[in-house]
């Protein structure tokens, strides 16, 4: 690997620190405006029952999840890896990626903290959320929910039927959109739910004049306890000429629930720390 080959580990870390980025906003929050169509909230309207439903099905309760995880970045760069992700319900995500069976990269998500170690070249990123998220209240829940396929509401607890309200819906071809009435300045987000089998299909986000953020989701498992989560994602980010593409598998038969929670990431002694600057380097213009 070259002397530059870190970046080339810590690509495969770019997806979830694009998962974070993605929640980024400055300033606090604004009244979110129905767009034209949308069905406004009685208690009665079918995308109100379509909404409990879909609420229902999540089950909040669960405490740890330990699942073996695949990464692909497909561009700009291409690069893949295997390892775990583990995740204490609200408190923190870790993912350990393996190459060969050894570890090469490693990411700590708290709600305090964002940590990444490239352990082949002995580098670092350490970045507090508040700094990568300009002072938006996100939480680890909005993480979590956001990989397992579950519908959020920026800065809030996980959602509930009893959420209904804060949600416009608007019905489409193929499916129903969900969007949130109250949106952080600057961002815009919404959710695309499938008409036949009522899971998420697509949750798009726009950050100020960027280009969108996508996740697509599939390969839904239905009874686990966190009730009905995806198994895979797929994230584009758009940038002005370029985009990044990644593609997250999650090998829900082999997840362990409820046991062992996430290992604490620390920096070791020795390691030269990158800032967040120069790893963004590697998406030109993004």
């Amino acid at each position: 690997m070259t002397k530059a080959g870190h970046h080339h580990i810590f690509s495969i870390l770019l997806p979830f620190i694009a998962f974070v980025a993605l929640l980024s906003s400055c300033g606090s929050s604004r009244q979110g405006a129905g767009g034209q169509g949308s069905v406004q909230q009685d208690g009665t309207s079918a995308l109100s029952r379509a909404y409990t439903s879909l609420a229902e099905s999540y089950n909040n309760d669960w405490t740890t999840l330990s699942v073996p995880v695949n990464v692909s970045l497909k561009s700009p760069k291409r690069i893949s890896a295997s390892g775990t992700m583990t995740m204490t319900r609200g408190r923190d995500i870790s993912i350990s990626m393996r190459v060969l069976g050894i570890e090469v990269a490693s990411l700590y998500i708290t709600g305090d903290s964002v940590i990444a170690l490239d352990k082949w070249h002995k580098y670092y990123l350490a970045e507090s959320v508040e700094s990568l998220l300009g002072g938006m209240p996100a939480t680890v829940d909005n993480l979590q929910d956001m990989i397992l396929g579950h519908i959020f509401l920026l800065g809030e607890n996980p959602v509930t039927a009893r959420d209904v309200k804060k949600f416009t819906f608007t019905p489409g071809t193929g499916d129903w959109f969900a969007a949130p009435r109250n949106k952080p300045r600057n961002i815009d987000y919404q959710f695309a739910v499938m008409n036949d089998d009522n899971r998420l299909a697509m949750l798009t986000a726009t950050i100020g004049t960027r280009g969108p953020v996508t996740c697509t989701y599939g390969d839904y498992s239905a009874s686990t306890p966190a009730g009905t989560v995806a198994g895979s994602v797929n994230v584009r980010v758009a940038g002005s000429k370029t985009a990044v593409e990644a593609a997250l598998s999650l090998k829900m038969s082999k997840a362990k629930w409820n046991s062992s929670p996430a290992r604490p990431v620390t920096i070791p002694r020795g390691y030269t720390r990158i800032e967040k600057s120069s790893l963004l380097k590697l998406i030109p213009s993004l």
